[in-house]
């Protein structure tokens, strides 16, 4: 989320084409907040593929082609740095 402190409300840019427009004439400070989720931490860190329709409890037991040894883990963050245009 992108907020415009403390004029503007939160705007959401996390889907395409992932840009906003901050409006007014004042200066402003930009604050960025990170929203992600668990997965890295508390998912299913070794299975492979993404053929599964539903992840629960049994998709925790991979074995055979579906497991790994090493950690499987998905990007998530801000994956550029954020640009200001003037």
């Amino acid at each position: 989320m992108i907020f415009c402190v403390p004029k503007e409300k939160a705007q959401i840019v996390a889907f395409a084409p992932q840009n906003t427009s901050i409006h007014g004439k004042e200066a402003c400070r930009v604050k960025l907040i990170l929203l992600g989720n668990r997965y890295n931490g508390f998912g299913q860190l070794h299975l492979i593929g993404d053929d599964m329709v539903w992840l629960g409890p049994d998709s925790f037991r991979s074995c055979g082609d579906s497991f790994t040894s090493t950690y499987n883990v998905i990007s998530m963050g801000i994956m550029s740095e954020p640009v200001i245009i003037l």
